[in-house]
């Protein structure tokens, strides 16, 4: 590592490179000072303003850990509003000057294609490749409706109750007669729901269900945390059949 005086001036290009199909980032940190590329992929990104924020972010974390005082921090992306991450260099980091440099894309194309080169590698991973622990963590990511989109798409018209329960939980509109009227044949893709939710959509789901199937409050079978290997069969079913659906997550 190159050592710095007080007036040595780093500049830390940012770029990001976002899907917006699985909400997914790359960021990419390229420093001046050590001819060096910083990498971090971020989840559940709402859409690339967002992300190119994020890639910001990164590069003050960087310029942080390092211990930079003279900083032009460079990004490509012009509706960025940088008065908030301003304010937080003023107040929460010990530089003795910085600066945000807008400038286009074609200065930092080497660190827009080292972005966009992470993320193809990480989307090429990101069904199969990964392990059963990786793969569940990930799709945990997903909000609520992603997550049931994915199984209502995957579930063919042989599961119509299914489906119907599960569109009815979407669209939030049932009464208490009409859910005692399903009939279900496949616990199991439920079970495979309840564990993937976060704690809070959890308990509501469970209170949904169980009035479905009264015969599930309080059984262990269902309620017991799952093994790895019964929630990764199951996820790779739905993300092969949404693959070959042309991994549309959406109501046909």
């Amino acid at each position: 590592m190159n050592v710095l005086s007080k007036k040595d001036i780093v500049f830390l290009q940012s770029d990001a490179s976002y899907c917006n199909k699985n909400e997914i980032a790359n960021l990419t940190v390229f420093d001046t000072s050590e001819n060096k590329f910083y990498n971090s992929n971020v989840f559940k990104i709402k859409n690339s303003t967002e992300a190119e924020f994020q890639a910001l972010v990164f590069s003050i974390k960087i310029a942080k850990k390092n211990e930079y005082k003279n900083v032009i921090f460079v990004y490509d992306c012009n509706s960025l509003n940088i008065e908030s991450l301003s304010e937080f260099c003023k107040t929460k980091c010990s530089f003795y000057n910085f600066q945000f440099l807008w400038l286009p894309r074609t200065f930092l194309l080497q660190t827009d294609e080292i972005a966009r080169t992470n993320l193809k590698q990480l989307l090429k991973k990101y069904d199969f490749n990964l392990t059963d622990g990786e793969l569940i963590k990930i799709y945990k990511t997903f909000n609520t409706r992603k997550i049931l989109l994915s199984v209502f798409n995957y579930l063919d018209d042989t599961f119509v109750n299914e489906k119907k329960a599960i569109d009815m939980y979407l669209e939030n509109k049932y009464s208490l007669l009409k859910l005692q009227k399903i009939r279900i044949q496949n616990q199991d893709i439920f079970r495979f729901i309840y564990h993937i939710l976060d704690s809070d959509e959890k308990q509501k789901f469970y209170a949904f269900f169980s009035t479905i199937m009264p015969t599930i409050q309080n059984s262990l079978t269902f309620l017991k945390q799952p093994k790895k290997i019964f929630l990764a069969e199951i996820l790779r079913e739905i993300l092969s059949q949404l693959k070959i659906k042309k991994g549309c997550i959406k109501r046909e």
